[in-house]
């Protein structure tokens, strides 16, 4: 048996693993990412058409319902994958079902156009939207990713409408935005108008006093906080602050879920909570265009950011495995010493970071709180222009909005009259059996009564794809990660201590919001700092301070001549002086 040795194995290449390969690569350790799919991405994938009917884990609907089997046509690697691990292995448990042309009978002709554009779709299997200013966009600068990036704004303000409801308004990103509201009666824009002018008064920023919004400065105090003010009364809730300031039900929904990105959990966020979601909004709208967007989506799909980080671990030495799985962890006094990988390879390894559950081996579960549930469409009619995101309030309070993303020739995900809807929510209940998209139950059933109810043509929808993502809470395995502080650094001697084991369970992401960028660059870099044995604070997602020390990058000394994110670092430097 082939033998390999190497500090770190990181299992899954989603973007938290791809961020610690490429962070601990990048401080010198010998790093081996291996994963069982046979592209990178892992819960963050994006395919063409022809990868999606050929992937292992893809399942395909047939297109006439009856006499069909529990379990779908499956791709030959995906009845490899079956026979090699078996249906109960945890590493088969995420599925994606598809069926070509589900509301038509016009198969056989849909499949060859999808075919023969194939590589025009790039179809995500969770979409990601990137405020435009962030810890991403900070990342993507400072470690040199940005040279194999590029990021297309959202075509202007967020659009929110009802479950159910055809129309969708535009979210008030600006004075005039208010007053041309048809989402607002009249008395309801005056109390926003005057919420906004206290706001801007707090936080000593004239942002809603144009309609350019081109430009936002907020004061920093001593301590380097943006927020001074907005902790005094910060443990008063959300709501009744808003309340308090003459909120109506319709403006905390469209200030909670329209602006902040919010699920239901806003009904338990603090004042402090609420304004610091809001002011991430305000700070990041019209940066990076004058269409008053405030988010950046990458070309090509969300695969491209694990794409950018894979090349920047290879570039330092990172060594990768794909279609290759953990077949056994070996333990020495109850600590990892090496694995035995699926292709017969033994690696000597004391640190293994896991994005997968491995069976038989600390079978420990991060615990599953939700799941975010994803239908993805491709259709001929766009819902609105160039890409973007509107929320669907929903018509229970106790289910979770639902987020539409559109995607289309302009994010590099599809031919030119063809566009990508992406509906997802996020429910407590697990996966939704499919037999056909005709013939859903729970959530799933949900989400296509949601595209039924939206000004598209339902009978043009080409293909639909379902998918699920688990959802849980990091601070699940918060003391487990705690327990490695300084473990890395300890590469040159043993540790006597018992709770130090080598493992590591990357904790699946909360989701709050599901649609943004945010937790799995925290989480990495959580994860990182505790390994090297370097301080470290809970992250605020929204705050923006200490941007520098979120991962242990930095930046090339030789800048790349012709960077295909032309003048990043100028416009970055232009709106944050």
């Amino acid at each position: 048996m082939k033998e390999l040795e190497f500090d770190t194995v990181v299992y899954g290449t989603g973007i938290t693993a791809s961020l610690i390969a490429a962070s601990l690569t990048r401080n010198g350790f010998r790093v081996l990412q291996v994963d069982f799919h046979s592209s990178y991405g892992g819960d963050y994938r994006t395919f063409t058409f022809k990868q999606i009917i050929s992937e292992q884990d893809v399942v395909k609907l047939p297109e006439d319902s009856q006499g069909i089997s529990e379990e779908g046509e499956q791709s030959p690697a995906s009845q490899q994958l079956v026979d090699q691990l078996g249906k109960n292995n945890p590493l088969y448990e995420h599925k994606v079902f598809y069926q070509v042309s589900p509301f038509s009978d016009n198969v056989d002709s849909t499949h060859e156009s999808l075919l023969r554009e194939s590589s025009r779709y790039a179809i995500d299997l969770w979409p990601k939207f990137i405020y435009s200013k962030s810890a991403a966009v900070e990342l993507f600068l400072r470690s040199s990713s940005d040279t194999y990036l590029r990021f297309c704004s959202n075509s202007g303000p967020i659009l929110i409408g009802r479950e159910g409801e055809p129309e969708l308004n535009e979210v008030c990103n600006s004075k005039g935005s208010i007053f041309r509201s048809k989402y607002l009666e009249p008395m309801e824009k005056r109390i926003l108008m005057k919420f906004i002018n206290e706001l801007s008064d707090l936080v000593n920023t004239k942002v809603f006093s144009s309609d350019s919004l081109k430009r936002v400065d907020f004061e920093v105090d001593s301590q380097g906080s943006r927020f001074q003010g907005l902790e005094e009364d910060g443990t008063e809730l959300w709501v009744d602050f808003l309340r308090r300031k003459n909120f109506t039900e319709k403006m905390i929904e469209l200030t909670s879920h329209g602006i902040c990105l919010g699920g239901n959990e806003y009904k338990e966020w603090t004042k402090t909570d609420g304004l610091k979601r809001l002011l991430k909004y305000v700070e990041s709208i019209g940066v990076f265009g004058d269409l008053g967007g405030c988010l950046l989506y990458t070309l090509y799909g969300t695969s491209d950011i694990v794409h950018a980080l894979c090349r920047l671990s290879a570039v330092h030495g990172c060594t990768f495995m794909l279609n290759t799985f953990v077949e056994s962890v070996h333990t020495n006094e109850g600590k990892v010493s090496g694995i035995t990988l699926s292709n017969s390879i033994f690696v000597k390894t004391k640190m293994l970071i896991s994005e997968y559950l491995i069976p038989g081996h600390f079978v420990e579960h991060a615990q599953v709180l939700e799941h975010l549930h994803v239908i993805s469409f491709v259709t001929k009619t766009p819902l609105f222009e160039g890409p973007n995101i509107a929320v669907l309030v929903p018509r229970s309070e106790n289910d979770e909005p639902i987020h539409v993303i559109q995607t289309d020739l302009d994010s590099g995900t599809a031919p030119k009259g063809a566009y990508v809807l992406h509906l997802m929510t996020v429910d407590k209940a697990p996966p939704s059996h499919l037999t056909s998209f005709n013939d859903t139950t729970g959530v799933a059933a949900r989400l296509i009564d949601a595209y039924k109810s939206l000004p598209v043509e339902i009978e043009s929808t080409a293909l639909a794809l379902y998918t699920t993502h688990k959802l849980g809470d990091a601070r699940d395995k918060i003391a487990q990660i705690d327990a490695h502080q300084g473990f890395l650094g300890e590469k040159d001697k043993e540790t006597n201590d018992t709770d130090k084991v080598g493992f590591i369970q990357i904790p699946p992401p909360k989701g709050r919001p599901a649609v943004l960028l945010l937790e799995e660059v925290s989480l990495a870099h959580y994860i990182c700092a505790r390994l090297l044995g370097k301080e470290v604070n809970n992250l605020d997602l929204y705050d923006r301070i200490d941007l520098d020390k979120f991962l242990d990058f930095e930046k090339a000394e030789e800048e790349v001549e012709s960077s295909p994110f032309d003048k990043l670092d100028e416009i970055i430097e232009k709106f944050s002086s």
